[in-house]
């Protein structure tokens, strides 16, 4: 508040106008404020992001160079404009917003930041994409206009692009190779097949056995292939694991079963270990059936008598798998390169020398993807252990990744690859294992086939037309052409077709209410994960990947018809929608007061247009020897040094630069921050001489550092390599590291280690054994003991010398005392703990204030909702007496909540910054309780709870605020309503406890959880944030009440049997020391009338006038109203008023003005007078007070509580705060 000018005496007199003259003063103040708007002008202008500034009409009333640049617009194009008027911008998509959608231009209706991006279309009509962030600007309580900051983000949008087309080509690419790859498997292995399942026309022996080669070599290419594929796949990153709860204990039994036959034909002994678990373990089947299968495959290639173990146990929180054999085993120098992609062990003996080398590799990277490892020891001709661990549980696990319903796995089939290969490495293999199913039932059903392979159509027509009528066509245009003539009853698809594309089919014969029961079965040669669950979620039955058995198409073929007929329709495809955008408040004006800087602009010409005061300050002139004055003119000393190259780089080439510079005239240094402008160039400029000096004094000091050191700190020794043992001279220094004052008479490596401390012994007779071998400088950190058993750090580094013939014969080096650099050190990594924590606590503050800066806004609105809608319907004259009656309660129900919610916030500030005042008395406790009882009964009886008061005695006398006190308990009985449920029971106690008097209130609500019970007295702290959302509350209440009590010299506690069990509060407050008569709660009313009393209101709000006139007129007053302190100057001869109620907070003229000139004015001196105000500071009761008014009541007023007012300064003159 501006201080108002003394008045001289011999200058009062019963006009105020003289006093008017002193307004004169605020034209400086005036000056100034435009002083700071250039600026702060001058700094957006340098700013790199575009601003634009709205008014409350959403006019533009500023726009900086950058957004001109980024626009094309100059400023007086958009001046007083909207900007969608001139600036044509749309959708990300160019869909063009529609008027009152437009993000930027909603941010001042709906009082809320906004975040989003947009197409702008420059003046030139190009377009190009923006990022916008809009808020609104506040002054109090009103939005009085927008920000906003524009970004352009093209290059942004071309990365993206140019990522999202990489991501497509690789996704191709592995597409197209899947399906040249396994495509031809599958019609070779198809065809041997079914030649050699042929018995109506048997081939010959000579025959049957090239076509058992054909299929056997074909098999093991699959294998290969698959092998390969994963790898593909594991780079590009387009494997991702599908796990499934599954009883690995069977499921891994059952796969090393299927080896048994193979491995005993061999002379081998299978034992399979694998007790039940007691969990289910979530794996990737598939992954899980390769990582069993390559371990066992592995085991039996290099395994030549005795036998194979796989065992399952659980450890802790992990499950291990172990493959052990008694094998040729692995060298040692073998086992860190036995997982590296295409390796194999030099002269390893095996049953076979085929194979890729990437077995055992594909193993660890499955692992991996089970979030697991895998390790593997081995004894050279004992054999070797692999050993799989894997996590439990899930929480391991991404979400979207788990599975609940088991996928159909080809087990056997997988295995029988594996089998078909081991098999072959027996010397005399003899029949292989049948993995055929029986054949499925009479042909009933149509078929219709589509594929672009005529071998693969042909292919499956004979392969299922001896069950099924069989139709083929070559492209999805001509199935979607004979599904519409003729429906089958399954259609098998390729998904890589011409025209239309299985997956397109698929969503033609779906989308059609006709043909969308169908069942499909999509084919394809793509194995990515991604692209079988892009066939499912379009609706797929069923997805087979080639290469496939003619087994395994028949029961797919068969298993789809069957649970046709039995399917419901569903959709489930589901779109997850996240636009959720994070909001910060910009405050230019903070921006604008932290810049300490020296700040100033030049025009093209040189010429200085704006200087700051601190950049005055820093050149030792005046502004008018520099504004509008050319820089090279008043420093010719400047024309040609690097500051000259500097700032023409900038003025020509339009980009920012940053330096440092020594100006000799005045012997300082700077450093300057250079920007480019529209009009010329901006320099940001800061006095860096202390630094420097600082920098010049620590290199100074490091260099007589350096210098002590090698002269007076280093000890130098020199050891003898060929002596036994090896002697050493050294230097004074040396030894007195080591804990001597002399040189001792001998010295050696056996006693220099015999001064190592134990723990580092070993490590530096290795590094010391290491350089011998290896001639390597001898460079290491230890600690030593010294004889009076202190421990030190020393640092050692030495360098070898050798003889004519190269032989080591000595080794020279030096000796340093680190210990001051790792307590040091040691110091820092505590400092660097407890900085750490600091920063935990504070962002863990930051957090719970944010919470409750929401929680505030949204207490503080939501009761003007129905203030609000029922002041409109009343407005409008059309509810009935009693809806009218309904309405009026409701207004002042939720007006006196928002009361309520902002005394709590200044009781608790006043509290922070203990202004807290109590006005003590003797308090009867009985009472004060029966009063909050009152104020909560209406609570309560909606919520059907009962009340019950025991032990209360009118005796309880302590001494007190009786309206603090009645507070306590007041807040103590709203948290019990607010959480106790309907139907429940609130009691209170009140007893005396010894010299104490103790209130007890309990409740059969939710209870509190014990985590949460030593917080429940915080500011701003709710148990969590549904509670808020439930239960409404700012978390002020119960931390007012323990501040109360601790402030009457008592204590409150809580306690909760756990959640659902209900709560006890305990408050407990020091009995009076003797009993006068207790005082009641305040009063709510006062009972006399005014009539006839003349009464001045002055107030600017029109709404409050009239209710504050009406309100008196009602009780008998002779009211005049006026609107301006210069109205109430002038008709105060006029009305000879008995009492004066003006506001404070009055443009031209505030309260404290008027009251200060009444004050002077004889007529006017001893009127008593009632202050009125919004602001409720103990510093602004203090004020009011202290230039003349009797009262101060905060807004809004209870209209109760301003007629005893009216009484109090009428007929006691007392003042009093409210």
């Amino acid at each position: 508040m501006t201080r108002e000018p003394e008045i001289p005496a011999e200058q009062r007199s019963a006009s105020p106008q003289f006093l008017l003259d002193a307004e004169e003063t605020r034209s400086d103040e005036m000056l100034t404020a435009e002083y700071y708007k250039r600026q702060a002008e001058a700094i957006c202008n340098n700013a790199t992001l575009a601003l634009f500034i709205m008014n409350e009409h959403q006019q533009c009333v500023f726009m900086n160079a950058a957004a001109e640049k980024l626009t094309g617009f100059r400023f007086a194009e958009v001046k007083g404009r909207a900007l969608h008027a001139v600036i044509h911008h749309t959708h990300p998509d160019g869909r063009p917003y529609l008027l009152e959608e437009c993000p930027i231009d909603r941010a001042f209706p709906q009082n809320n930041q906004e975040q989003g991006e947009e197409i702008f279309v420059h003046k030139d009509g190009s377009f190009y994409p923006v990022a916008y962030t809009a808020s609104p600007i506040r002054e109090g309580d009103n939005v009085v206009g927008t920000i906003i900051e524009v970004r352009d983000i093209t290059r942004e949008k071309l990365d993206e692009q140019a990522r999202a087309e990489l991501d497509q080509a690789k996704s191709a690419f592995f597409s197209n190779i899947s399906h040249e790859l396994r495509t031809p498997l599958t019609l070779v292995l198809g065809e041997t097949e079914e030649a050699l399942a042929d018995v109506e026309e048997p081939m010959s022996d000579r025959l049957r056995d090239r076509i058992e080669v054909i299929r056997r070599n074909g098999q093991r290419l699959l294998k290969l292939v698959n092998t390969l594929l994963d790898f593909s796949r594991l780079e590009s990153g387009h494997t991702e694991g599908i796990y499934e709860a599954t009883d690995l204990a069977t499921y891994t039994s059952d796969l090393a079963s299927m080896f048994r036959s193979t491995i005993e034909r061999a002379g081998l002994q299978l034992v399979v270990d694998c007790p039940a678990l007691s969990e289910p373990i979530y794996v990737d089947r598939g992954m899980w059936e390769k990582i069993v299968l390559n371990l066992l495959s592995n085991a039996f290639k290099f395994t030549f008598h005795g036998w194979i173990t796989i065992r399952l146990r659980e450890r802790d929180d992990r499950v291990e798998l172990t493959v052990e054999d008694t094998g040729i085993g692995i060298p040692h120098n073998e086992l860190p390169k036995l997982f590296e992609r295409f390796h194999r062990v030099e002269g390893a003996e095996g049953r076979s020398f085929e194979g890729s080398g990437i077995g055992l590799s594909l193993v660890q990277e499955l692992v991996n993807l089970h979030y697991g490892e895998i390790r593997a020891t081995s004894t050279p001709g004992q054999g070797s252990c692999f050993t799989v661990s894997i996590p439990t549980g899930t929480a391991h696990l991404p979400a979207e990744s788990r599975a609940e319903i088991r996928r159909l796995d080809s087990t056997m089939l997988g295995a029988g690859s594996f089998i078909q290969e081991a098999l072959g490495w027996l010397p005399e293999p003899e029949a292989k294992p049948d993995f055929s199913r029986s054949q499925a039932a009479a042909p009933v059903a149509r078929l219709l086939i589509a594929d672009d392979n005529a071998d693969m159509r042909n292919y499956l027509k004979r392969l299922l037309s001896q069950h099924y009528d069989v139709h083929t066509v070559a492209d999805g245009v001509a199935a979607l052409d004979a599904v519409r003539s003729h429906l089958p009853d399954l259609v098998l698809t390729d998904v890589m077709m011409p025209g239309l594309d299985g997956v397109e089919l698929l969503r033609s014969l779906r989308s059609d209410p006709q043909t969308q029961t169908i069942p499909i079965i999509l084919l394809s040669a793509q194995v990515a994960e991604d692209a079988r669950l892009e066939g499912l979620e379009a609706g797929a039955d069923d997805y087979l990947t080639k290469p496939f058995s003619a087994k395994e198409l028949l029961v797919r073929v068969e298993s789809s018809l069957k649970l046709a007929q039995q399917r419901q329709r569903g959709r489930i495809r589901e779109q997850a929608l996240m636009s959720e955008a994070q909001t910060a408040e910009a405050n230019l004006q903070g921006v604008l007061s932290s810049l300490r800087d020296g700040f100033l602009i030049l025009d093209h010409n040189w010429h200085y247009i704006y200087i700051n005061d601190r950049q005055l300050e820093m050149l030792e002139l005046r502004r008018d020897q520099v504004v509008g004055k050319n820089v090279w003119d008043l420093f010719p000393d400047l024309v040609g040094s690097e500051f000259y190259d500097r700032l023409h780089y900038v003025m020509h080439e339009h980009m920012p630069v940053q330096f440092e510079y020594y100006y000799t005239a005045c012997h300082r240094w700077f450093e300057n921050r250079v920007y480019p402008t529209p009009d010329g160039i901006s320099i940001l400029c800061a006095e860096i001489t202390e630094r420097k000096q600082a920098e010049a004094a620590l290199r100074e000091s490091q260099a007589r550092l350096q210098f002590l050191l090698n002269s007076s700190q280093i000890g130098s020794w020199d050891l003898d390599l060929t002596s036994k043992p090896m002697t050493a001279h050294r230097s004074l220094k040396h030894d007195q590291i080591f804990g001597y004052e002399s040189l001792l008479p001998e010295w050696n490596d056996e006693i220099f280690l015999a001064h190592v401390h134990p723990d580092d012994r070993e490590f530096v007779e290795q590094s010391f054994q290491q350089m011998l071998s290896t001639h390597a400088d001898w460079n290491f950190e230890c600690r030593i003991i010294r004889p009076d058993h202190q421990i030190c750090w020393i640092w050692a580094r030495g360098s070898v010398y050798y003889d004519a013939d190269g032989v080591p014969i000595r080794l020279l080096g030096m000796v340093v005392d680190i210990t001051n650099r790792k307590q040091a050190e040691q110091e820092r990594e505590d400092l660097l703990q407890r900085e750490q924590a600091a920063r935990a606590a504070a962002e863990r503050a930051n957090r719970i204030k944010d919470e409750f800066l929401a929680v505030v806004s949204h207490e503080l609105r939501t009761p003007m909702n129905p203030i609000l809608g029922w002041a409109r319907l009343l407005h409008q004259g059309r509810l009935s007496a009693e809806k009218t009656e309904t309405a009026i309660a409701t207004i002042e129900r939720n007006a006196k909540l928002q009361v309520q919610l902002i005394d709590d916030l200044l009781d608790v500030s006043r509290i922070l910054r203990g202004k807290m005042s109590l006005a003590i008395a003797p308090v009867n406790l009985a009472a004060v309780i029966s009063g909050a009882i009152e104020t909560v009964r209406l609570a309560a009886e909606a919520k059907s709870l009962s009340i019950h008061i025991t032990g209360a005695k009118p005796g309880v006398t302590v001494n007190g605020d009786p309206g603090r006190l009645q507070q306590v308990v007041w807040n103590l009985l709203s948290n019990a309503v607010k959480f106790t449920p309907e139907g429940g029971q609130i009691t209170i106690d009140l007893s005396p406890v010894g010299t104490q008097a103790q209130i007890q209130v309990s409740d059969t609500g939710k209870g509190i959880s014990a985590e949460f019970l030593p917080y429940v007295f915080e500011h701003f702290r709710q148990e969590d944030a549904a509670i808020t959302r439930k239960f409404g509350g700012l978390g002020l209440g119960l931390s007012i009440v323990r501040q109360i009590t601790e402030l009457h010299g008592g204590t409150v506690s809580v306690d909760s049997p756990g959640e659902g069990k209900g709560t006890i509060f305990t408050v407990k407050i020091p009995l009076a020391a003797y009993h006068a008569e207790a005082l009641p709660p305040a009063r709510s009313h006062f009972d006399h009338r005014l009539s006839d009393v003349r009464i001045l209101v002055v107030d600017d709000e029109a709404d409050s006038r009239d209710i504050i006139t009406f309100v008196l007129e009602q009780e008998g007053a002779i009211v005049t109203s006026v609107a301006s302190g210069f109205e109430a100057l002038d008709r105060i001869d006029l009305i000879h008023p008995d009492l004066i109620i003006s506001d404070i907070g009055m443009p031209e003229m505030d309260g404290y003005r008027l009251m200060h000139l009444l004050r002077a004015m004889p007529q006017a001196k001893t009127i008593p007078a009632i202050a009125l105000t919004a602001y409720a500071g103990e510093y602004d009761q203090r004020q009011a007070l202290k230039v003349g008014f009797q009262h101060h009541l905060s807004k809004p007023v209870d209209l109760d509580q301003l007629t005893q007012a009216i009484h109090q300064a009428l007929f006691n003159a007392h003042p009093q705060p409210d």
